[in-house]
Order: C-alpha cells, then structure tokens, then sequence
C-alpha cells in the first residue's frame, strides 16, 4: 500500500469521532502537481485524528446527501455545492472541525460539501491558491459526473484557509486595476453568454455614479470625494 493511501487509511480510520465519510476523495492533479511546495508524501503526517501536517499530496473530500451519493450512477439530483478551504495558520489543514463539521452541517440541508486538503505554502506562498483554483476548476469541470450544481459553487474558509478563498473572488489574481479584458477572460472561462454586452452596460452604469453624486445634493462632498477618485478601467 502506497504512503499516500496508508495516510487516508489512517485519516479515515481515526476521525471516526466525526462519523462521516465521504462518498469520493479526488486527487487534484492524478499526474502529480506542476510544482512543489518541497515536501513529499513521505513528510505528511496527521495529528489529533484530522489535523494534516506537511501535506504535499492535495485532494478533496466530497460529501454529499446520504441518500443520492454520487457513487449512485442512476440519480439525476444535482446539488449546489460549497468548497471548504480548512484553516492551521498554513502549518496544518484542520479537516476536522473547519471540514467534516462543516459536512455534517450544511449536508442534511441538501448541500455537497468539497474539503479541500491543499498544499501548505513552506515558502511558496502561492501553492495553497494554485490548488484552491484547481478544485474549482474541477468541480466545474466534472459537476455532471459529480451530482453538483456548476451554476451554484460557493467557496468558504477558515483563517489561513479564509485567506486563500477570498484570493480566489479577485480577478486574474488582481484586486484592482481590472481592465476589460481581465473581466472577459473570466467570463470565457465560466462560459458566460454576452459578457461583452453585459460588461460594456456595467461600465456605463459607473460612469454616470459621478455624475449623479453631484446632481444629489444630500450626498456628503466626502463621498461625492471617493466617488470622484474612482477609477473606471473597463
């Protein structure tokens, strides 16, 4: 048996005070990663039963309603589902309270639920990013196979985990100076019909704000200020 599977043996086995399995674990990249973040499987290990240390090799947890598993080929329900990104300060993914509890939460309540085990950075700060990225990208990619809702994927996360979902509502890895083009490629990738349409409408909306703040006099000059300041890059 390979380190890795003796790992999720061993995972499984002692976070049985949790009591929920999930119906698959999905390996981010089955061909091994496009980079590393300097450990191997070897360096992983586990702590207090779901706390994951060093980990080199990520995945999700996927968990959905016990009774229309994805294992089910002949089920036809979908589910929106919420990617967890668990928190350890980037020193270890605690799976337990901050993903499993997480589960047993919003599951009953006819959510999929996706754990991400990402890399931790050891000094490569974007690793934890790259593999939250990809984990959407796959349960996009694979929303039909998996029973998910593609239309209906949110993200939440716990300190370092909180960190690097919120990385992920920036465009392009850019918090501001979004051009045109960043919004476009977006929405090609989510496959959104008549963005261009879509964006050029948002772009004269904000325009006029300006314009508006000075024509509404119970505005104060430190808002009509910061609006004036604003730039429009679309």
């Amino acid at each position: 048996m390979s380190r890795l599977m003796s790992l999720m043996t061993a995972l499984t086995m002692s976070a049985g005070l949790w009591a929920m399995e999930p119906a698959r674990t999905i390996l981010l990249y089955p061909d091994g990663a496009p980079d590393s973040n300097g450990y191997t499987a070897e360096d992983e290990f586990v702590k207090e039963g779901t706390k994951i240390f060093k980990t080199s090799v990520p995945r999700l947890d996927l968990y959905l309603p016990a009774d229309k598993e994805a294992k089910d080929a002949t089920s036809h329900s979908t589910f929106p589902v919420l990617l967890v990104c668990p928190g350890g300060a980037y020193e270890f993914t605690s799976t337990g309270n901050e993903g499993i509890d997480v589960a047993k939460f919003f599951v009953p309540r006819g959510y999929a639920i996706a754990v991400l085990k990402y890399r931790l950075p050891n000094g490569h700060e974007n690793i934890p990013l790259e593999d939250a990225m990809q984990a959407m990208r796959l349960l996009r990619r694979n929303a039909a196979e998996w029973h998910l809702q593609a239309e209906k994927i949110g993200v939440m996360g716990f300190s370092a985990g909180g960190w690097t979902a919120t990385y992920q509502m920036s465009i392009n890895n850019k918090w501001d100076n979004i051009t045109r083009d960043d919004l476009l490629r977006v929405a090609y990738e989510m496959n959104v019909k008549r963005a261009a349409k879509i964006i050029d409408q948002v772009s004269e909306a904000v325009s006029q704000w300006r314009q508006l703040a000075y024509e509404q006099t119970e505005i104060p000059q430190a808002t009509i200020d910061a609006i004036e300041q604003t730039r429009v890059y679309l």
